[in-house]
């Protein structure tokens, strides 16, 4: 009898051991590390772009590059972004102090250069 129940408490220790070693989950590791300096007023500017809660109303004269680079930076937007962002409707609009926080907005949040 105690040697039944000396193996059924090693079976269980064996049984539990497994368990209790890996813990109650998987470990993601070290999360990104974020950028060692951002320029707070450029990234505001061009969130504020993005959102639209800014609405440019100068008419920039490089109309015709503005498109393309725009046209550029959407198509390398992720693809859940692309559909919310329409950047080519801004070409036109911008000053060269607004493209550069729009640029430096992406450039940070998306990864876009």
């Amino acid at each position: 009898m105690k040697r039944f129940s000396a193996l059924v408490c090693l079976a269980l220790i064996v049984a539990v051991t497994p368990v209790a070693l890996f813990g109650s989950g998987s470990y993601a590791g070290r999360p990104p590390k974020p950028p060692d300096h951002i320029d707070a007023a450029k990234y505001e500017l061009g969130k504020n772009l993005i959102t639209g809660r800014i609405t440019p109303t100068s008419q920039a004269t490089n109309r015709s590059s503005q498109a393309l680079r725009f046209k550029e930076l959407q198509e390398k937007l992720p693809k859940r972004v692309q559909s919310s962002v329409n950047l080519a409707a801004l070409s036109g609009k911008l000053s060269p102090e607004h493209q550069e926080g729009l640029e430096y907005y992406l450039l940070i949040r998306y990864k876009v250069k």
